[in-house]
Order: structure tokens, then sequence, then C-alpha cells
């Protein structure tokens, strides 16, 4: 579950200077072909996310996938895409 907290306004509290990162707890079989873990997905926050063993990212929930997919951005200048660089 995701919480979200108002901050920096009148009443409301300081925005925190250092926030601890949450542990995510991943569980692997001795034969490397299961995997669970506790992440939920980073889109609806209701489901759990799916662990992709090939790259170790967590992608959106199966319902999720449809709607949002991970993309690379391409970072180079204009020049550098036209020749290949």
């Amino acid at each position: 579950m995701q919480v979200t907290h108002e901050t920096n306004g009148e009443g409301l509290q300081e925005y925190p200077v250092s926030i601890p990162v949450k542990d995510v707890n991943v569980y692997r079989h001795d034969s490397g072909m299961m995997v669970q873990h506790d992440y939920s997905c980073p889109c609806c926050r209701e489901n759990h996310a799916v662990l992709d063993l090939s790259c170790g990212l967590m992608k959106p929930c199966r319902k999720c996938e449809k709607d949002y997919a991970l993309i690379k951005l391409d970072k180079r200048a204009w020049w550098q895409k036209i020749f290949n660089v």
C-alpha cells in the first residue's frame, strides 16, 4: 500500500531530509526456476509486480502491463541518431 504525505504547507510536517530505502524480499528456489517477492506493482499498488529474471527489473503487474510499458529513452543528440554514432 502506498502512503502519500503532504508536506511544506501551513500546519504540515517538514519534508524529511532522509528516508530509508524499502527493502524488497526476494525468495529464490534452489532450482532458479521459481521466485517469489513482496514488491507491489508500481502502477496500481494492489497486485504483485512481475520480476523479470533475465534482467532483474520489477515490471508492472499482469493487469497493468497492457496500460504501462517500460521504455528506453534515447539520450543521444539528433546528429548522433542520424549517423548511428
